[in-house]
């Protein structure tokens, strides 16, 4: 299925295509996870390539590490940043919201992806009220 998505590096080819592969599964795992997961994550001051994330997160960490396509042409540090930087905002503010931010920037594209219909309904209809809830 044809998703519409940000071009996250701006680089195209492989490169883009990990940086879209830690964010669909990204938003696989987040779609019932409350906010707070992003508890302790962070970056370091005009450094770029390096993301901190906390135990809350372990479990996506777990997944991106176990994923082929990531292990096969290395997930650099800045993949990894920059995806889950888009990742939260989606969290944050909804799907909807981040592909309006793309369109204002001239950047989106659309990606093959197997979404889930959990994670289908959830990208149509997140919003900051239902994300940050655990209902």
């Amino acid at each position: 299925m044809l998703m519409k998505t940000i071009n996250i590096s701006g680089m195209g080819d492989g490169y883009e295509e990990g940086c879209q592969r830690i964010l669909w599964l990204g938003l696989e795992w987040i779609k019932d996870k409350p906010l707070d997961v992003w508890d302790k994550t962070y970056t370091y001051k005009d450094v770029s390539g390096i993301l901190e994330t906390g135990e809350k997160m372990d479990g996506l960490e777990k997944i991106l590490s176990a994923d082929e396509f990531l292990n096969q042409g290395g997930m650099t540090g800045a993949m990894h940043q920059f995806s889950l930087n888009h990742l939260y905002q989606i969290h944050k503010n909804g799907y909807l919201w981040w592909l309006g931010e793309g369109e204002k920037m001239g950047r989106i594209i659309t990606t093959e992806q197997e979404p889930s219909s959990e994670l289908l309904k959830w990208l149509n209809h997140s919003s900051v009220e239902k994300v940050t809830t655990n209902e």
